[in-house]
């Protein structure tokens, strides 16, 4: 079964830009700082519902702090670069891949336009 992002690989290739798609942080996941590390920590019912706590490197939760609904992939990918000095294409892929473990995982939604 081909997925959404591994078509997005595919457009990435004949194309330097990102597709329209928007991501907005789910509800049921929070965001803490606590020290040095960032952690995406999911809201649990019960016990049973706390399958893991997601520890994000730096990339991981500059991506997150901009998964407001409102930015595009590539205003996200065009900060990438900028803040942590990649090239283009690299950024493009490793947002493409996070956003498909944070989907996974129920961490975000995918805006409809």
């Amino acid at each position: 079964m081909t997925t959404i992002f591994e078509l997005d690989r595919i457009h990435l290739m004949n194309s330097s830009s990102l597709p329209t798609t928007r991501y907005l942080r789910s509800h049921s996941v929070v965001f803490r700082k606590i020290a040095d590390e960032a952690l995406l920590v999911p809201i649990a019912r019960t016990s049973a519902d706390m399958h893991a706590i997601y520890t994000l490197n730096a990339v991981g939760a500059c991506i997150w702090d901009q998964l407001d609904g409102h930015n595009s992939l590539d205003t996200i990918c065009d900060r990438l670069v900028r803040e942590f000095a990649v090239e283009q294409a690299v950024a493009q892929i490793d947002l493409l891949e996070f956003l498909q473990q944070l989907v996974e995982v129920g961490a975000v939604e995918e805006i409809v336009q």
